[in-house]
């Protein structure tokens, strides 16, 4: 594709989709092997009083309740075989740019959908709720070697995958729409004194509906008690985080004294909860609202991924909303 591309001497855009790491674990040779699990430090698993109830089924469902810490240790070392594997297919694509001399010319942006929990509070795959080793995933910007512009820099601060748009867009000269929420990246890292780019940063899955063929897509996906019928909701800063499951109910946590999110504060205090439950609960709900104006701003056709009612009538006549 990108010979191709180079070929029409147009400028192009390449979006690269990798499966992998993702379960089930299973990497080709010598990937399989290339760290010891011997060697693999053990996340923290969380004890039965600060956790929510579904994750006592999810462990079951997944086997992982019965588990040594040699079984995890295996699993967590094949997880890493998987990330070995994409980085050198993703090696091959950079190998690729210089060997068409177009890479003088090309930012690289690596990212993902979404984390896993290795292994973290004794699970793995992932459910949908919203943690932080779910939602903290990888970002890396490369720019071309002619581009004057910092390297080699680790950046602390809260980012959102909404932000990958307009940062690209911006990069390619094109106009930003002003409906977008996300924020340009590189205008935040290069232009003066960094500041906080957000106080907080928000997400949501679930809404599953019981469309799946079947509750349970393990073990190439989610346990059944990790699928969400209902919308979970989340919000989280530097030092706090709270999500709204109403199927299971609402947590919350604080990151600085418990950063693996394994004790609950609205289950220990109850309705005395802290005062910064209260505001990122407030948060949330403008959010929320704020996403709600959008759709009928652009126009978007309702629906719960073709299978509610308002979409029938756009699949049988798509005339209808033109």
């Amino acid at each position: 594709m990108i010979e191709d591309a180079c070929d029409s001497g147009a400028p192009f855009f390449v979006h690269v989709s990798f499966n992998d790491p993702h379960p089930p674990y299973f990497v080709p040779r010598p990937y399989d092997s290339i760290v010891d699990p011997v060697r693999v430090d053990l996340p923290a698993c969380g004890n039965e009083h600060g956790r929510p109830e579904w994750q006592f089924q999810a462990l079951k469902e997944c086997a992982t309740d019965s588990a040594t810490e040699a079984d995890i240790g295996k699993i967590i070392a094949v997880y890493h075989g998987m990330i070995a594997y994409v980085d050198a297919q993703i090696g091959r694509i950079c190998d690729a740019l210089v060997r068409l001399r177009v890479r003088d010319n090309t930012w690289i942006i690596l990212s993902s959908d979404h984390g896993d929990f290795a292994g973290e509070k004794g699970l793995f795959e992932k459910c949908e709720v919203l943690y932080e080793c779910l939602l903290h995933v990888p970002l890396i910007i490369v720019p071309p070697p002619s581009a004057t512009a910092p390297r080699g820099e680790v950046v602390e601060g809260l980012v959102q995958s909404v932000d990958l748009f307009p940062t690209m867009l911006n990069l390619a000269g094109l106009n930003v729409p002003e409906y977008t929420q996300g924020k340009d990246l590189l205008a935040w890292l290069y232009n003066g004194p960094r500041q906080p780019l957000y106080e907080a940063v928000f997400a949501q899955v679930g809404n599953y509906k019981g469309h799946l063929l079947g509750k349970s897509s393990f073990p190439t996906g989610t346990c059944g008690a990790g699928r969400r019928s209902e919308l979970v909701q989340g919000v989280r800063t530097a030092t706090h985080a709270y999500l709204r499951d109403p199927e299971y109910g609402d947590e919350a946590y604080d990151l600085q004294a418990d950063p693996n999110e394994l004790n609950n504060v609205i289950k220990f205090h109850g309705r005395s909860e802290p005062g910064w439950v209260t505001d990122l609960r407030h948060r949330v709900d403008l959010w929320e609202q704020q996403c709600a104006r959008l759709p009928g701003k652009l126009g978007v056709v309702p629906g719960n991924r073709g299978f509610d009612t308002p979409y029938r009538p756009f699949r049988e006549n798509p005339s209808v909303f033109v």
